[in-house]
């Protein structure tokens, strides 16, 4: 997260300077607070800032922080980089996810899906159509993604590679097909952190293929 800060006194600008951080909205019973932790380049500094959000709108919002015994109260205004692309990918896809600068690695937090390997499996070889024509198509297809904590997908990239992990690219037929049967499974329990709270996490799907036809899918 970027911010501009500008301080003004006595109707004066004095100064102005960037800050970046790395942030989370924390919750406590009906109040909100910002989180502020190290700077984007050390995110897992242990360190911690807390400010009050007193106001927010989707203009910006209102942090009170209290510092001593005195109160400072500080302004923000979001500004989008890019408000046309901003617009376009919203339109495109209602995907969020809920803590950026912390997205977790799924075997640390235990993100899963429901009824397991066993129902991926199923789904995906229940829905699996392998082409006519399949001569040369045996390797291995990654699809990579990022689970949030409502338990919904995005965020999908893909890799392909020959049996012995060189780069290649498959029959289309194949490729965009299980890329798309990855994006419906739709079950994924997010996972949780050891203090109860539900994450953010990166998820993979790996198939392996001879001549065209599933012989393993791993996570």
């Amino acid at each position: 997260m970027q911010l501009d800060r500008t301080y003004v006194g006595e109707g004066k600008t004095l100064y102005a300077e960037k800050e970046e951080f790395c942030y989370a909205i924390e919750a406590y019973d009906d109040y909100f607070f910002l989180a502020k932790r190290g700077f984007l380049d050390s995110c897992t500094r242990v360190d911690v800032q807390f400010e009050q959000i007193i106001e927010a709108s989707r203009d910006g919002f209102t942090l009170q922080d209290k510092k001593n015994i005195e109160k400072s109260v500080t302004q923000y205004r979001i500004a989008p980089k890019q408000p046309v692309a901003l617009t376009i990918r919203q339109l495109a896809s209602d995907f969020f996810v809920c803590n950026e600068p912390f997205i977790w690695q799924y075997f640390n937090i235990g993100t899963q899906y429901s009824g397991g390997q066993r129902a991926i499996n199923h789904y995906i070889l229940s829905h699996y159509n392998a082409p006519d024509t399949t001569v040369g198509q045996s390797g291995y297809i990654s699809v990579r993604f990022v689970v949030n904590c409502a338990g919904k997908t995005g965020r999908f990239t893909m890799e392909q590679f020959s049996l012995d992990y060189q780069p290649k690219r498959f029959n289309p037929l194949i490729s965009h097909q299980l890329f798309a049967l990855t994006r419906n499974l739709q079950e994924w329990l997010p996972g949780k952190t050891d203090d109860g709270i539900i994450r953010d996490s990166y998820r993979h799907i790996t198939y392996r293929l001879e001549s065209g036809k599933i012989t393993e899918i791993v996570p």
